[in-house]
């Protein structure tokens, strides 16, 4: 029988929140029987296209400034990557034609490549929510504001919030 409920947070996600496995504050984690991801540098484990590499590029560079992202992460990421360049490629199809189009029958049915976009993004959040890259899962995060997110590797002060208080 399958799991049931969401899928369990990332610890350094966890760590970073402040929360423990079930999402309460302020307890202790037990990281003691978790694995350690590899420190080093996100590679791409085989040659991108180059839209492809160009996502890879720009993601990479934000994941480090957060502070996350290991070797062990690179397919995943690729795969994200390749999502995005997807997603990006039926929606340029989609605005230069029709939602709806002539089927082999006459009738009108729906795009293929919508279909194809409505897939690609569902993988693009669910693989960014993986990597803390979407707004919501960044918003449950809690950040040094001179570190960046806590490991270090972000350099600077963080800009201020213009919305927050």
């Amino acid at each position: 029988m399958g799991r049931r409920g969401p899928a369990p947070k990332p610890s350094h996600l966890r760590i970073l929140e402040g929360t423990d496995r079930r999402g309460h504050a302020g307890r202790r984690l037990d990281r003691s029987r978790e694995p350690v991801a590899p420190d080093g540098e996100l590679e791409p484990p085989y040659k991108l296209s180059a839209e492809v590499q160009q996502v890879w590029d720009q993601t990479v560079a934000d994941l480090e400034a957060m502070g996350i992202g290991s070797p062990a992460d690179c397919s995943v990421l690729v795969a994200y990557c390749e999502a995005v360049v997807v997603h990006r490629i039926a929606s340029r199809l989609l605005a230069e034609t029709s939602i709806l189009v002539l089927g082999s029958r006459g009738t009108l049915i729906i795009n293929k490549a919508l279909l194809v976009q409505r897939e690609a993004a569902y993988q693009v959040l669910r693989l960014a929510q993986e990597f803390g890259l979407t707004p919501a899962a960044r918003m449950r995060v809690e950040v040094d504001p001179v570190r960046g997110y806590g490991s270090g590797k972000a350099t600077g002060a963080r800009k201020p919030n213009p919305f927050a208080g």
